[in-house]
């Protein structure tokens, strides 16, 4: 048997084939690809004279730098053939900057059920992961339920915009209505 937490559900020779690991590599790659573009692009919000790709001439934010650095490692993290129980010493806390940044589903206009939604997703999603790391050893089914739930989070980023474009949502007057952080 091999030692990794993910991907415990392939079998061994599919987990360590040459193939595979392509995939996973190609997978990353394009991701990361990916998020590079859709950073990068230029802000729609300004005129045609004005506007420009978003970091030119502009500060880069501190909330933007981090959402950055914490995404591009989840990404790292989403395709890693092999995670050891370790590696989640030093990701789990770029998890909760990860789940509240993504933007507030669109079921309703603010209300109650729609900040519910997304508490009880974000602590479901944490607890999954927290129990897949907490099975020793890994199981099939702890090692499916980790890769989904970095799935699901990572295409929570991917279509969420970016902090740089005021993603990042405040919540004020305990829940009962919100404004965008400039």
């Amino acid at each position: 048997s091999y030692y990794a937490l993910s991907l415990q559900f392939l079998p061994e020779r599919i987990f360590l084939s040459k193939s595979l690991s392509m995939l996973l590599l190609l997978l990353h790659l394009a991701t990361l690809l990916y998020l590079a573009f859709h950073w990068l692009k230029p802000d729609t919000a300004t005129s045609t004279q004005t506007r420009r790709y978003f970091w030119f001439g502009q500060p880069l934010r501190a909330d933007y730098c981090c959402y950055t650095l914490f995404l591009s490692n989840f990404v790292g993290i989403v395709f890693c053939r092999s995670i050891h129980y370790q590696f989640y010493a030093w990701y789990f806390h770029s998890l909760p900057l990860l789940l509240w940044t993504v933007s507030l589903p669109k079921y309703g206009d603010n209300t109650i059920v729609s900040y519910l939604w997304v508490l009880l997703r974000n602590l479901g999603l944490l607890v999954v992961i927290e129990y897949a790391f907490l099975t020793f050893p890994a199981t099939p089914i702890s090692s499916l339920l980790l890769q989904l739930a970095h799935y699901w989070i990572l295409f929570l980023c991917i279509k969420t915009t970016t902090p740089s474009k005021g993603s990042f949502v405040m919540i004020d007057d305990v829940g009962s209505k919100i404004s965008k952080k400039e």
